[in-house]
C-alpha cells in the first residue's frame, strides 16, 4: 500500500478525489490535510527517518536496532505534531 498526503488550504478539493480511488483493495491511500507546514515538515522528517534506517541496515545493526529507530522516530513525529498544536 502506499500513501500520500494531499494538503490544500480548502477542504473541498481534498476530498473530491476519494471517490476516485476505488475502496477494495485499495493500493493507494490519501491522506487530505490543510496544514501545508505540517505536511512538508513531517514529509522532511520522514526523509531523516529513512536515510537513518538505511544507515542502520548498511552498518548490519540487526532488525532489533532498525526497530528502536523507526519507533523512536515515529514517536519524534509525534512529539512534534502536538507542539504544533498547541
Amino acid at each position: 500500500m502506499t500513501m500520500t498526503p494531499r494538503c490544500n488550504t480548502r477542504k473541498a478539493p481534498g476530498q473530491a478525489y476519494m471517490p476516485l480511488i476505488p475502496s477494495k483493495r485499495t493500493i493507494l491511500k490519501v491522506f487530505t490535510s490543510s496544514d501545508t507546514i505540517g505536511v512538508e515538515v513531517a514529509g522532511a522528517v520522514k526523509n531523516v527517518i529513512a536515510i537513518a534506517a538505511g544507515i542502520c541496515e548498511g552498518l548490519g545493526l540487526g532488525t532489533n536496532s532498525m526497530a528502536a529507530l523507526v519507533t523512536r522516530g515515529c514517536s519524534e513525529v509525534g512529539t512534534a505534531r502536538v507542539i504544533r498544536s498547541n
